[in-house]
């Protein structure tokens, strides 16, 4: 089984100063989690700082902006979640989507990743969307808390939201959902969120379920490779389709 981390931060500076920062920024956080990493040396001016304790959702978004006030340059920071990731880079504490693969940005910094010598992944056909169902908060207090993340009142739009029995539904509206839901259970750890990232035939279905900073994952075909803990059932269904009727996710929502 291959490994890839859940996370990777690539950071401007001399690798001792990455890792004592990055070990000074994590012991600042005091969530209770124990936080296990460490700092691939590149070839020119970026370093890898890497997940490697196997654990729930990383700081890597935290680790991204706070490294990033030191450096002149972008920080990059990545959720490596399989098929399906998602890059941010910061500058000086301001995020913004990178739309570029991470092989390539790393490659491109000098940076030696860690799937560098895996077999090339093998591309999606048709491209997945992220669609969380969040049980425990009102879009009210959604919209204020994202608002506040981004500084300023968010654009109607923003993102796409719908009050349903189950939850509030969050997806892509004129901006990427990108990490908002991973950031939503750091900031609100007693909310339930249950992110589905699917293609639009659901050919390729995947489901995250996070309560107290801790997630558990729903893989298919069963015993593929998965970062946390593996369930086997959601709402106690197993299949797609089923999922997202007990979830209460519409499959249109996975259409781009």
């Amino acid at each position: 089984m291959s490994w890839r981390p859940p996370w990777v931060v690539l950071v401007p500076g001399k690798a001792a100063w990455v890792e004592k920062r990055t070990r000074e920024i994590l012991e600042e956080l005091e969530d209770g989690s124990e936080h296990h990493f460490m700092v691939v040396p590149g070839k020119d001016r970026y370093q890898a700082v890497v997940e490697n304790g196997y654990q729930d959702i990383g700081p890597e978004m935290l680790l991204g902006r706070e490294l990033s006030y030191a450096c002149e340059e972008p920080v990059y920071a990545i959720q490596g979640f399989k098929e399906v990731f998602h890059v941010s880079r910061f500058l000086k504490g301001e995020e913004f989507t990178e739309d570029q693969e991470p092989e390539d940005l790393g490659r491109s910094l000098g940076c030696v990743m860690p799937w560098d010598k895996e077999p090339p992944r093998k591309p999606l056909k048709k491209k997945a969307r992220t669609v969380a169902l969040i049980q425990g908060l009102s879009s009210v207090r959604v919209l204020n808390s994202l608002a506040k993340k981004a500084g300023r009142p968010l654009p109607a739009g923003y993102y796409r939201m719908e009050e349903t029995p189950r939850g509030l539904l969050l997806t892509d509206g004129t901006s990427d959902l990108g990490n908002t839901d991973i950031d939503l259970s750091y900031r609100f750890p007693r909310a339930t969120i249950y992110a589905v990232t699917a293609t639009p035939d659901l050919d390729f279905f995947d489901v995250t379920m996070t309560k107290n900073r801790k997630t558990e994952q729903f893989v298919l075909p069963p015993g593929k490779t998965s970062f946390f803990p593996v369930i086997h059932e959601v709402m106690g269904e197993r299949t797609p389709e089923r999922i997202l009727a007990a979830l209460g996710i519409p499959k249109e929502w996975f259409r781009l």
